[in-house]
Order: structure tokens, then C-alpha cells, then sequence
């Protein structure tokens, strides 16, 4: 019993800011670049954002160079007019 209400005074200690929208990994203002890493155990790739995995991609390792390629351009193209 001590034990939950140690949790719920944590809970209610900490201030979550939640942002109102999502934001893009192709938005430049990002403090850090998204990235992505091979899983050597299976046929996934993940991208990560802020250190964070934010998604799970099945694919081989080709996959993975042809996204990390393709997440290079669509970052640092111009942006449209």
C-alpha cells in the first residue's frame, strides 16, 4: 500500500509537457537527426529519433543502406517554394 502511493506522489511530482502536434522527421528545426540502425538478430531496421526508437522497419540489410540514403536526401534537400 505504501508502495503505490509512493508512485502516485512520483506521478504527480512530474510535469509531462506533451507537444499539441507530432513532430516530422523531415522538419530541420530538429535539435538531432533521425537515424537509422540495423537489428543484427533479425531483418529489421529502426529508426530512431533523439535516441528514441520511434519505428520498427522489416528489411535487410541492403534495406537499410537504400533508408539511410533516402532519409539523407529527404532531409537535406532544398525546401519547396
Amino acid at each position: 500500500m505504501i508502495a503505490l502511493e509512493r508512485i502516485d506522489q512520483r506521478r504527480k511530482a512530474r510535469k509531462l509537457k506533451i507537444p499539441q502536434q507530432r513532430p516530422s522527421i523531415l522538419d530541420p528545426s530538429l535539435d538531432n537527426e533521425p537515424w537509422l540502425d540495423h537489428c543484427p538478430c533479425s531483418d529489421k531496421v529502426i529508426l530512431f529519433l533523439e535516441n528514441h526508437p520511434i519505428a520498427v522497419i522489416p528489411g535487410s540489410s541492403l534495406d537499410y543502406f537504400a533508408l539511410s540514403m533516402r532519409l539523407n536526401q529527404l532531409r537535406h534537400r532544398w525546401p519547396r517554394q
